[in-house]
């Protein structure tokens, strides 16, 4: 068992399970929090990974295996995806590419909510959609329009001006889901943000 990432929330480690390489994802104790709401939240989080996750497959979107889980002790095993995360490997049909998929993933109603240029693995050519930790089932269309703001707004950070990229992404999109739709709600929230930001700079 080998730890490779640890974050806020849980600890990465590579394993073997049937004799192969997985991925085992750890929500650990958070001491500041009371014993008994921890243990809730934790387990909660851990559920709703799962079923998220379960979800997608599902539904054919291209994510790791899930294998096993265990919420007593707050683990997950999943399939060991060995490729680059998108934001080393970024170019135009990649990112149409990652419009499809996560069309396909709000058509069974998830929203992953860290839709980022670092939770995409490209393996063959092929895209895979990794850590689900602040997914969440919704209908709520605004909702699911976060995961494309956040994409957009990784990959222009990386590489502004790269318009392309984002019509290439919306016509991946556009293929499985309402792209014109989620434009406008996605300008709904650029424009909030607007808000938050100017009210920011007029109450300091």
């Amino acid at each position: 068992m080998k730890l490779i990432a640890k974050g806020a929330e849980a600890e990465i480690y590579l394993v073997e399970y049937w004799d192969c390489k997985a991925i085992m994802k750890v929500r650990m104790p958070k001491p500041y929090r009371h014993p008994k709401i921890d243990l809730y939240i934790r387990e909660e989080r851990t559920r709703n990974e799962a079923r998220t996750m379960l979800r997608a497959l599902e539904g054919g979107v291209s994510v790791p295996k899930l294998y096993d889980a265990d919420f007593s002790n707050m683990k997950i095993i999943m399939e060991f995806i060995e490729g680059k995360p998108l934001y080393e490997v970024l170019k135009k049909e990649y990112l149409r590419e990652a419009g499809s998929l996560l069309a396909m993933l709000h058509n069974v109603n998830v929203a992953h909510w860290d839709y980022t240029t670092a939770n995409i693995l490209v393996k063959d050519n092929k895209l895979y959609i990794i850590d689900f930790g602040l997914a969440r089932y919704t209908e709520d269309d605004m909702e699911k329009a976060i995961d494309i703001h956040l994409m957009i707004r990784s990959f222009l950070s990386v590489h502004p001006g790269k318009d392309e990229w984002v019509r290439a992404f919306w016509e991946g999109y556009s293929k499985y889901g309402d792209a014109n739709k989620m434009r406008e709600l996605v300008k709904q929230i650029e424009l909030m943000g607007r808000y938050v930001r100017e009210r920011r700079k007029t109450v300091w």
